[in-house]
């Protein structure tokens, strides 16, 4: 698990690995989330991975729906590239990120 991870989150603290991978997870989840401006209804599951280089830069943006929400994904992709992401660090070293996350509610209401 890397030292500093590249988005900002609360789970720094949380020293169990298990807690803080889920408290990482939800905290990705909730910021994707936040930055959606539409309402949509789907009542599956979606997952989404990405990675974040040393520079703190995106790439290699996945997203796979269960059932498939062409939309729900486009508009996930711009989230992430709307994300403000940071250089994460293992043993002070820089290092790429695979981040991961799902989405799985019934009905999704962001912000408006």
């Amino acid at each position: 698990m890397v030292d500093k991870t590249p988005f900002e989150t609360d789970c720094d603290e949380i020293s169990d690995e298990k807690e803080r991978t889920q408290c990482l997870e939800n905290s990705l989840r909730e910021q994707i989330l936040n930055r959606i401006e539409k309402d949509y209804e789907y009542s599956g599951e979606m997952y989404v991975w990405f990675t974040v280089d040393k520079k703190g830069n995106v790439s290699d943006i996945a997203t796979k729906g269960y059932p498939s929400a062409p939309e729900f994904e486009k508009d996930i992709h711009k989230a992430i590239t709307e994300l403000k992401l940071t250089k994460s660090t293992y043993q002070k070293r820089k290092v790429n990120v695979r981040c991961y996350t799902r989405v799985l509610p019934k009905v999704i209401n962001p912000k408006k």
